[in-house]
């Protein structure tokens, strides 16, 4: 009994001396742990520094820096523990010591290969790792963890599990190439700076490697991340956010959904045609989008119908770089239909808005790209191809086809055999020499025969000089179209002559010459008053004033629109040019031109309409509800730099000296020697706006006005030239009636006096 006892006594000591000695370790564990996470930066030196801790001991073999392994190994020890806080005091430390040294490298690799879980367990050790990295990523943005180490590095093991993994690559070929990659990281990545043009290719390259990497593991990652990329990119209210979103979007090229393209129309119709800069930046890159989707490989025809209704919507823009993108969107397009195919036309057809706002074909919204420098050789290039089918319900349903075919094709024509002595480009010949026989065969389908043999005549080079096609050409228009469709030949060919292209301006006035040479120009049905003349007027103050003037002085006939006088200070004074909008809501041809000759009339109601007819293809695509109108959030402008008073009170004088200047144009006309020839020109031009704005009857008695004492002809003296600007006051210019022409009475003599 008492040696039972005694044992018992025994046992019961060592016991609690068990207890009391794993208490006393756990406490001591926690100290360790407080220690580790109060002094983190002190617990992991970098060779050659400090620690200042005050348990420095002497010893050689104590002054050794810990290395990023020898710190982590403790670390993992203490998250082994099952004891809760213990791990908790242990993340604690980590994540401290993680953002106490971003820029380690070594630290940073040597915690992710300890972060990578290789068990469906994820409460292990590495899971905890794990667990800190993600939240450091996720909370802070001065982690020092790059997006490759982040991801990639952690979906790397990934590999071992898939089936028949041997024939994917090895994990020494991913590590080489992911060290690749980051070695490459300042290349590859893109800043807020650059142009779509510099960063798209940064950024297809590096998503294409991301995808390369991580497909095998996850084969959706493609259409899920370009389905994210798409939502941000339409429903972000950032504007640089949802740039960057459909960059990514098109770097990625998921296979598209019928709710994903709708996604973008929706967004389309509540930005084209803004007035805003970055809006119409981001309109640009919509539409790159629907281009890159229509060129993919993995493209979907049965989206076909509701794309070529938005391509057609776009085609109405009033914005030109973004008639441009539609105009390459279109291109592409017609590399994959074939509008001489029943069944696409019948789709086509079938799935058109019921509700559509304006013409619904593709050629009289194309011709107006014509006006500008910038777009006619694309908008030409697709007018050929189009020429190449027959059947004509979708390209142009009306009986204009080939009218307007005809007449936009003859100054290139014109051109053509002027540069073919000279020595021009044989393929531009050859494409023109295609368009010529295809507008012959569309003529001689439409049984207009002396058009089909002028063209065909033209494109086996039958014409001996370019006059005499000129005088064919003109007279085969008179003959088809005459009165009833004059005004419609005379504004396109009007719209040629705003264009920036010398060439074309040229060309275009010589057909215009012969055309108001012909006796059903000076009896217009439909009639557009004097603003037709502006792309005229607007050569008179340029050297191509003699050939416009050439033009302005054959007998026409023109009544209604804008007042002679408005339509000649619009057209000859761009500096006191009025108000774009107070222009665009009188004007009813040609509106403001812009500096490329781009020019769109209405401004207002085109775009009205381009966005409902946008939002209508949108309901096509059978959504439940229709996209919200999203604005874009105003951008910070964070001032880098105050500008010197020096500067500001020097821009002030110049703004002065500017105004000064003005004023004294207004005031005193007399003492530039530029004033007089200006107003004596315009008031000539007025002479002949008068004549064109009287009724026929007057118009025919009318005498031409001379033009050649108004230009300065070089070679001339000064002295004659000053002669000739004092010859009339600026009492008597000013007395001139510019839009009074019934106020002309004729005399006895033939004359018209006041």
């Amino acid at each position: 009994m008492k040696k039972a006892a005694a044992s018992s006594v025994s046992a019961d000591g060592a016991t609690s001396a068990v207890e009391q000695f794993q208490e006393e370790t756990l406490m001591l564990s926690y100290a360790s742990v407080g220690a580790l996470s109060i002094l983190c930066q002190k617990a992991f030196c970098p060779p050659g520094v400090s620690s200042g801790s005050p348990s420095v001991r002497h010893s050689p073999d104590y002054l050794k820096p810990l290395t990023p392994s020898n710190v982590l190994e403790r670390l993992s020890a203490i998250l082994t523990s099952s004891h809760l806080p213990t791990q908790e005091r242990g993340k604690k430390a980590l994540k401290s010591l993680l953002a106490s040294n971003n820029a380690d490298k070594s630290l940073l690799d040597e915690a992710m290969k300890r972060a990578v879980v290789t068990t469906d367990q994820s409460d292990t050790n590495n899971g905890r790792f794990f667990e800190v990295i993600s939240q450091a990523i996720a909370s802070s943005g001065n982690h020092g963890f790059t997006f490759a180490q982040a991801l990639l590095r952690a979906w790397a093991p990934g590999y071992d599990e898939i089936p028949e993994h041997a024939n994917f690559r090895s994990r020494a070929m991913l590590r080489n190439e992911l060290l690749e990659m980051e070695t490459e990281a300042e290349k590859m990545y893109w800043s807020e700076e650059e142009n779509t043009s510099e960063s798209e290719p940064k950024m297809h390259s590096f998503c294409s490697r991301v995808i390369q990497f991580l497909e095998p593991l996850c084969p959706s990652l493609r259409e899920k991340w370009g389905t994210v990329a798409l939502e941000w990119s339409t429903s972000c209210s950032i504007r640089s956010v949802a740039f960057r979103s459909l960059q990514i979007f098109r770097a990625l090229l998921p296979r598209l959904k019928t709710q994903q393209l709708a996604l973008i129309i929706g967004r389309l119709s509540n930005t084209i045609s803004a007035s805003d800069d970055a809006v119409k930046l981001f309109t640009t890159e919509l539409i790159l989008t629907v281009h890159a989707i229509v060129s993919s490989n993995n493209f979907d025809m049965s989206l076909l119908p509701q794309i070529f209704w938005c391509t057609c919507a776009t085609l109405t823009t009033t914005v030109e770089q973004e008639f441009a993108e539609a105009l390459k969107l279109l291109e592409s397009l017609l590399k994959i239909v074939d509008f001489d195919d029943p069944f696409i036309i019948e789709q086509l057809l079938a799935r058109r808005p019921l509700e559509w706002t304006g013409s619904a074909s593709l050629q009289p919204n194309l011709l107006n790209g014509l006006r500008s420098s910038v777009t006619t050789a694309r908008t030409l290039r697709i007018l050929q191809s189009l020429s190449e089918f027959k059947d004509a319900k979708i390209i142009d349903s009306s009986n204009g086809r080939v009218r307007d075919l005809y007449t936009l094709s003859l100054p290139w024509c014109l051109h053509s055999m002027i540069a073919e002595k000279t020595g021009g480009d044989k393929s531009t010949d050859d494409a023109l020499r295609r368009f010529a026989e295809n507008i012959g065969d569309l003529a001689k389908q439409e049984g207009r025969v002396s058009i089909h043999k002028i063209m065909t005549s033209f494109a086996k080079g039958h014409f001996r000089t370019k006059d005499d096609f000129l005088r064919q050409s003109v007279a085969s228009l008179r003959e088809h179209y005459g009165v009833e469709h004059w005004t419609e030949i005379v504004t396109l060919l009007m719209g040629l002559v705003l264009n920036r292209e010398r060439w074309l301006r040229i060309q275009s006035m010589q057909i215009l010459k012969v055309l108001f040479q012909q006796r059903e120009t000076r009896n217009p049905v439909e009639l557009l008053g004097s603003e037709l003349l502006m792309p005229l007027l607007r050569l008179l103050e340029t050297d191509l004033a003699s050939q416009a003037l050439d033009v302005l002085e054959e007998p026409m006939a023109m009544s209604g629109g804008l007042a002679a006088k408005h339509v000649l200070r619009m057209s000859m004074h761009s500096r006191t040019l009025p108000n774009s909008q107070e222009v665009d809501s009188v004007a009813t041809v040609f509106g403001v031109p812009e500096e490329s000759g781009w020019s769109v009339v209405k401004a207002d109601e085109l775009r009205d309409a381009c966005r409902s007819n946008l939002m209508e293809v949108f309901d096509t695509c059978s959504m439940p509800t229709r996209p919200s109108r999203i604005e874009f959030e105003p951008e910070e402008i964070e001032v880098l730099a105050e500008p010197s008073r020096v500067e500001d009170l020097g821009g002030l004088v110049q703004n002065l000296h500017d105004l000064t200047t003005f004023f004294q144009d207004d005031i005193k006309p007399t003492s530039m020697n530029g004033a007089v020839p200006n107003r004596r020109l315009e008031a000539r031009v007025a002479a002949i706006l008068a004549k064109s704005t009287a009724h026929e009857e007057t118009v025919m008695d009318i005498p031409s006005t001379p033009f050649v004492d108004v230009f300065r002809v070089a070679g001339m003296s000064s002295d004659e030239d000053s002669d000739q600007s004092s010859v009339n006051s600026d009492e008597e210019l000013d007395a001139f009636y510019f839009d009074s022409p019934t106020v002309y009475r004729s005399a006895p003599n033939g004359s018209h006096f006041p």
